[in-house]
């Protein structure tokens, strides 16, 4: 489960965005201070994967931010040019890992691959963080379908006890790089929250599935995260490019902190 399961959980995603280590040091600086006095809300930093060690270094002492990986293998060790493995991430005290990113997807990965890297992470005691989202809206609804098969998928083989260890990022495609205007409202965050809990409680339990955390990712910025979490239903956030930006950043942390959440309920 996540250290805090209880507070707001604000990711940044820093993607490729800080291409020098100097520039990803002094992002931890400026976040470090963000948090400082922050008792609602855990922030985690999921750097590119050179800066993993130094970001570990930094944040090692602060009880509010966590470490976490953009992304990992599904194999613990052996002939695997190029991958992370969760072992890895153990070692430097990484806790999460964004797991099924849209952009990861787009390079070849499959709801199989996905799986895989899930029941790896639980395994080895790092929190994955299951990206799912539709590419486009059609007024048939047949996203959902889409949606509940990723989900589906992505539990595949996993004990129902360990539902309540993962966390689901709703990262619905067409809203990514968008303004906040032209995001996700909360009304309908808040629909698209519940229907992602129904699925893993037909999966498994209504406990169960109202347990499970859900964040937003697309096109979060200081201006609408009051609005999102006060009426999306979500537990918080995954924030990519304004992660970088630490004026945005900070303003999405702190509404994070004095907003109270809609807490969702199935009927």
């Amino acid at each position: 489960m996540p250290k805090n399961s209880d507070k707001t959980l604000i990711v940044g995603n820093w993607k490729m965005y800080l291409t020098r280590l100097k520039d990803a040091e002094s992002l931890v600086s400026e976040i470090k201070k963000i948090v400082k006095n922050k008792k609602k809300v855990e922030v985690v930093l999921c750097p590119a994967a050179p800066h993993l060690v130094d970001v570990a270094y930094d944040i090692k002492r602060v009880k509010s931010i966590s470490l976490g990986a953009q992304d990992m293998s599904w194999q613990e060790k052996g002939a695997q040019t190029g991958q992370i493995s969760p072992l890895m991430l153990q070692d430097l005290g990484a806790t999460y890992s964004i797991i099924g990113h849209s952009e990861v997807r787009d390079l070849g990965e499959t709801d199989e691959m996905v799986n895989k890297k899930v029941r790896t992470a639980l395994a080895n005691k790092i929190t994955p963080i299951i990206c799912v989202g539709e590419r486009e809206r059609d007024e048939n609804g047949f996203y959902l379908g889409f949606i509940q098969k990723q989900i589906e998928a992505a539990l595949g083989g996993i004990s129902k006890k360990d539902y309540q260890s993962v966390i689901f990022a709703y990262e619905p495609i067409w809203a990514i790089g968008k303004t906040a205007s032209q995001a996700m409202t909360p009304h309908d965050l808040h629909e698209m929250s519940l229907y992602i809990k129904k699925v893993v409680s037909d999966l498994s339990s209504k406990i169960i599935g109202m347990s499970v955390k859900v964040l937003y990712g697309g096109s979060v910025e200081g201006g609408n995260a009051g609005a999102l979490l006060s009426g999306g239903g979500v537990n918080g956030f995954l924030v990519g490019h304004a992660s970088v930006e630490p004026k945005e950043f900070k303003e999405i942390v702190n509404r994070a902190e004095t907003t109270e959440t809609l807490v969702s309920s199935l009927s």
